[in-house]
């Protein structure tokens, strides 16, 4: 479905900076050679917006075709072990919990349960919601609570009723994924304790235009964020990012904590650091963006005639 409005912002001000035709959407494998020509093939194009610079992609593919029955599974890596345990030493030392009282801690699209299950494993009180059946099973047999449900606002409503508010929410590699933005960040400051925490990890735009990440680009991933442009998300939802975090994840992530407003830890330089790294580049403008465009246009052609070359 072909999307003409900002998610963020809601204008409609979409310019579009790289168009990749009609492309296959991602970890869709196929039975046998024999489907090649009957495969589904959907627009691809980057854009950005006019009016608040969040870079997207222009079209929606339904979530139940590429989440319900998902291939990536956490736990195969050795490297998301290291990053769970990184991820808990950083909560820990800010959410400060001197009494050692038993932290709730709930995970949007926990996957198979392989960063709850460090903290489980801390003596934290883990809740999984995860939309990919097949997943969610394999979370709930490993022990990890799990609630095969896509997250949202009326998620967050209903963990309330049944579960009450969490110390740490924590939505690692998802929040790229979600067409309602607004929804999903209004329900993770739902679920949030007065003074509870909340981690947002998501592959960092910068590292994107620094290092012409456009194999980045595909169907599942609809949104490509810089710090500011989540800064004026949150904000829209009575919710203050006070530390960001370099991840070198996926490609190079940025890990944002983030608190409701009426919580009183301070806002940490690293947060204005990182916004105007991202200004000095000029990613909020579509300058820097065309720019980017000119150079993917530079390298398709010389990976061209590099292979006719082979050829």
């Amino acid at each position: 479905m072909k999307v003409d409005k900002c998610r963020v912002c809601e204008e409609s001000q979409l310019f579009e900076i790289l168009n990749y035709g009609k492309v296959v959407l991602a970890d869709a494998f196929l039975d046998h050679t024999s489907e090649f020509d009957t495969e589904e093939k959907y627009p691809l194009a980057l854009c950005i917006c006019k009016n608040c610079s969040h870079l997207q992609i222009d079209e929606e593919i339904n979530p139940e075709v590429l989440f319900r029955d998902y291939i990536y599974v956490t736990g195969v890596s050795d490297a998301v072990f290291k990053h769970a345990e990184h991820l808990y030493n950083s909560v820990t030392s800010l959410l400060q919990n001197p009494s050692g009282e038993v932290l709730k801690v709930y995970e949007p699209a926990s996957n198979d349960g392989t960063i709850l299950n460090v903290f489980k494993q801390k003596g934290c009180d883990v809740l999984g919601i995860e939309p990919a059946t097949n997943i969610a099973k394999i979370a709930n047999e490993r022990s990890i609570p799990t609630i095969n449900e896509f997250f949202s606002e009326k998620t967050a409503k209903k963990l309330l009723k049944d579960s009450g508010p969490a110390d740490v929410c924590i939505a690692r590699n998802v929040l790229a994924h979600v067409c309602e933005l607004h929804s999903f960040v209004k329900g993770l400051g739902l679920v949030l304790k007065k003074n509870g925490i909340g981690i947002v990890e998501v592959p960092h735009a910068l590292n994107m235009y620094k290092q012409l990440q456009y194999d980045q680009v595909f169907h599942e991933h609809i949104s490509y964020f810089t710090v500011f442009v989540l800064q004026r998300l949150f904000e829209m939802h009575n919710l203050k990012i006070f530390h960001v975090e370099e991840i070198s994840i996926h490609g190079g992530s940025v890990r944002i904590f983030f608190q409701k407003d009426e919580a009183d830890r301070e806002i940490r330089s690293s947060v204005e650091r990182a916004i105007q790294e991202e200004k000095n580049l000029g990613l909020d403008s579509m300058d820097a963006w065309k720019e980017f465009a000119k150079k993917v246009s530079t390298q398709k052609g010389l990976l061209l005639k590099e292979l006719e070359k082979i050829k």
